[in-house]
């Protein structure tokens, strides 16, 4: 019995199937997790580059940086989600699940390539599967880059590998290529040429010998390149700080040993996990004495590997593994403002990981150890498992996860900021007023922070208190196109047209490309009676992002008050293809048909908006009238009836219930109705009025 434990341990099909069944157990609840907004609305719910993956738009991709980066596959990846699934979260965690059991699978091929043991892979890729630390990278849809990244990543390693062994030359060919697109999906790929160094060590190759050097040449030169790339991305979106918020030589040299330490400590014991980490002081500032002794671990983690490299190649094949994957994340720049980010602890654990099967799995061999040992692992994996579950939950919402930021960092007031956005958004006034004031009172120059605000006062009826906040963002970033554009917006809703006018124009000339703030003119051009203009605006808006449902329905509503029917009713038509749930949509396209006399069409497209919003007084006086031309005379008072329960005192709404009245045989409802909108001073039916009067 003993021995056929043993043999089953030694079979593929047990960790495999362990690690899967494990990894979909522990994220099958991310499958109702929504988007957050930490990142999620930049990189898909409000990027209008995934909107319109084409044939045609595709190669516009592989030209672009976007958000600080250069991953035109990850754009295309996402783009195939919207265009399967459009914005439904489900479908891009699946998407994302999946990748990451393709990864679980390709850690174990490798590792068993690697090791020539199949325990020892199948305890990494066990680890692999259910570490806390990586549930980042599955259950944040934003964090496609890194799970798709490491699949070719691994691939790329694991064709290496059989090149190694077979000597093909398709083979290295397909390792390059697998390079180039991990490179392609994230920069951070650019370490693999590192890696292979480490692995020829591992197989006992001579790593200074011309062949082995000459095969690395244009996997560096690969890494050379997106290294460039990847500095002018960060360059282009500011991410690398400037001078005013550069390190401080203490912070230069203690800054990434701090944050080699804490991805070491969160890859050993990886409690306390959070998607945001503060640096320990803020740029420029002293350092306290004791950060200076991490120097003191870093330098002992490479006298180690010194140590083991004769001896124990797994060991110090491992721990550089992990250190060159993480090499680049050690902060020796000021990049972003966190010191560490638990995603980039993804591959780079692998080398723990592998350590640990290859050592385990010797024990696993000798059979008075192999109970101990096994107990040992199956008490890990489900401490992992539900540790890893239990992240998986804080990932659920925007929500959620802001607060398991700030209840670990209660002064990031990045996550402060997002969180009064969340609550503002959800018509928790107080509560996002209390996160913006916090934010702003720990970042004095936190423009997005007073722009926020600013918006919240406006619907809190604060309008002095919101002006003078968004002038104050504007002062800290006065080129700032999305706060332009803010101020526009807030100045056209206290009426102060000109002001607005001027800020959505410089918003524009700063990003030409802003399809937002050109739908935003445009309603201000269509406030003003300007509809040819405002007609211009929606259709330059549409040509930068045409996936905008509300700029469609903009459009329509502009060709309605032009007499442009036809293009009205396409245009609420493609409206609701995008956004079948908008009211106004239906409205817009009722309204068309209703001049089009098309009033059985017309009453259709008014009942769906109404539908939607049962308190749309318009639409039911329009239905109502459309009721009346169609001959439905008693459907026409009901809908009259409940619109001029809602809309203003309405004299064409009375003169035409008059008249539905006066059909139905009510004489004295319909002269009361036919009193009621004389005196409001109806001209429209009057003499169909006088003709039933006389």
């Amino acid at each position: 019995m003993a021995s056929l434990k043993a043999s089953m341990l030694h079979k593929n099909w047990p960790w495999l199937t362990l690690s899967l069944l494990l990894v979909a157990v522990v994220y099958t609840r991310v499958l109702k997790s929504s988007f957050v907004n930490w990142d999620d609305n930049v990189y898909i719910t409000g990027n209008k580059l995934i909107k319109d993956i084409s044939v045609r738009q595709i190669p516009s991709l592989f030209r672009i940086t976007f958000d600080g980066h250069y991953h035109p596959l990850t754009l295309i990846s996402l783009g195939l989600d919207y265009k399967i699934a459009g914005l439904k979260p489900w479908f891009f965690h699946l998407h994302n699940v999946l990748l990451h059991l393709l990864n679980v699978f390709l850690v174990f091929i490798l590792f068993k390539s690697l090791l020539k043991n199949t325990v020892a892979a199948g305890i990494t890729s066990l680890l692999f599967a259910l570490h806390p630390m990586n549930v980042e990278v599955v259950a944040w849809a934003t964090s496609r880059k890194d799970v798709l990244f490491s699949a070719y990543f691994l691939l790329s390693l694991f064709c290496y590998r059989l090149y190694v062994k077979k000597n093909s030359g398709l083979l290295y060919l397909l390792s390059l290529f697998l390079f180039l697109l991990s490179c392609l999906a994230k920069g951070q790929a650019i370490v693999l040429s590192f890696c292979l160094l480490i692995i020829d060590y591992l197989l006992g190759r001579r790593i200074w010998s011309v062949k082995v050097l000459l095969e690395k040449i244009p996997f560096f030169l690969l890494t050379l390149t997106f290294t460039m790339v990847a500095v002018y991305a960060q360059k282009q979106s500011g991410y690398i700080a400037s001078n005013e918020t550069a390190f401080s030589l203490p912070q230069i040299i203690v800054y990434p040993c701090i944050s080699f330490l804490m991805y070491l400590y969160k890859i050993i014991l990886p409690v306390n996990l959070s998607a945001y980490y503060p640096y320990p002081s803020e740029p420029g500032q002293a350092i306290p004495w004791f950060y200076w002794l991490a120097i003191i671990p870093a330098v002992a983690y490479l006298w180690i590997i010194f140590r083991l490299i004769k001896k124990h190649p797994v060991a110090a094949a491992g721990m550089l593994f992990f250190l060159m994957n993480i090499f680049i994340f050690l902060k020796w720049i000021p990049v972003s403002n966190y010191i560490i980010a638990d995603r980039y602890g993804y591959i780079a654990g692998t080398g723990f990981f592998m350590i640990a099967g290859h050592y385990l799995s010797k024990y696993v061999n000798l059979k008075p150890s192999s109970g101990y040992i096994l107990a040992i692992l199956i008490v890990l994996v489900f401490l992992y498992s539900a540790m890893a579950f239990h992240r998986v939950q804080i990932w659920n919402s925007s929500l959620s996860l802001l607060d398991d930021i700030l209840r670990k960092h209660p002064n990031v007031y990045t996550a402060l900021n997002c969180r009064g956005d969340f609550k503002k958004e959800q018509g928790n006034y107080q509560g996002a007023m209390k996160d913006f004031n916090q934010a702003i009172t720990l970042r004095h120059g936190l423009a997005r922070g007073y722009a926020n605000r600013a918006n919240l006062y406006y619907l809190m009826n604060m309008p002095l208190n919101a002006i003078a906040d968004i002038n104050k963002a504007l002062i800290l970033q006065p080129n700032n196109e999305k706060i332009l554009n803010d101020r526009g917006l807030l100045l056209t809703k206290f009426g102060r047209i000109r002001e607005a006018m001027n800020d959505f124009n410089r918003s524009l000339e700063i990003n030409p490309g802003f399809a937002e703030v050109y739908n935003n003119r445009g309603m201000l051009k269509a406030m003003t009676g300007k509809f040819d203009g405002a007609e211009k605006d929606f259709t330059l808006a549409l040509g930068i992002d045409p996936t905008l449902g509300y700029v469609w329905m903009n459009r329509a509503h502009c060709n309605n008050q032009t007499g442009n029917f036809r293009q009205a009713l396409e245009d609420a038509g493609k409206a609701i293809e995008l956004d079948a749930d908008n009211p106004k949509a239906y409205y817009e396209k009722g309204y068309a048909w209703y001049n089009l006399k098309g009033f059985s069409h017309a009453i259709s497209g008014f009942t769906e908006a109404i539908r939607k919003d049962p308190g749309y007084g318009e639409a039911y006086l329009y239905r109502g009238y459309s009721n009346y031309n169609a001959g439905n005379f008693v459907s026409a008072i009901t809908d009259l009836d409940k619109a001029l329960s809602i809309v203003p005192p309405n004299a064409l709404g009375f003169g035409m219930r008059g008249l539905a009245k006066a059909r139905t045989g009510l004489k004295y409802g319909a002269c009361a109705d036919f009193n009621i909108a004389l005196s409001l001073g109806l001209n429209q039916i009057q003499k169909e009025i006088e003709r039933y009067c006389r």
